[in-house]
Formats: structure tokens, sequence, C-alpha cells
């Protein structure tokens, strides 16, 4: 259910930060994938299976702490002028 606004609100973050929108796919994909070998839709082989999800944890965590820590631009980018404040 919180899926979607998770995915806006990082999109306009990254937009306010200066970046492309299309930088959610990259832990979103990692995501999938984790839930996806978690679940056995797919089968991965031997130390893949275990990687993963670690992988997935780790980038979904550090693009979380890089939304929240970076700094926005205050003028205005190519996605368009900043909010008033």
């Amino acid at each position: 259910m919180l899926v979607y606004p998770g995915l806006v609100l990082h999109a306009r973050r990254l937009h306010d930060m200066g970046h492309s929108a299309g930088l959610v796919l990259v832990p979103g994909v990692l995501t999938v994938a984790a839930f996806a070998g978690w679940l056995h839709v797919v089968q991965f082989a031997g130390p893949l299976s275990t990687a993963l999800p670690l992988a997935a944890l780790a980038v979904d965590g550090g693009f979380a702490l890089w939304g929240c820590l970076g700094s926005g631009q205050a003028e205005s980018n190519r996605f368009g002028t900043p909010l008033a404040a």
C-alpha cells in the first residue's frame, strides 16, 4: 500500500537534488529480484541466492540515507523551480 507514495516521494527528492527520478529503478530492481528469490519465483545459483538480498538491503539503505542527508538545490534546475519555504 505504501510503495507508490514512497516512489513518488523518492522521485520528488531526487528532482530536488537535481537528479533524474530514473535512479529509483536501481534499488527497485534489486528489491524485486530479492523478493522473487525469497518467494522462490526464480532460483538463483548458490552464493547469489544469499548475496542478492544483502546487496538489495545495502543499496536500499544507502539510497535512503543519501536521500535524507543529501542537500537539495536552492536554485532552479531542469526539473523546475524550488518550492517556497
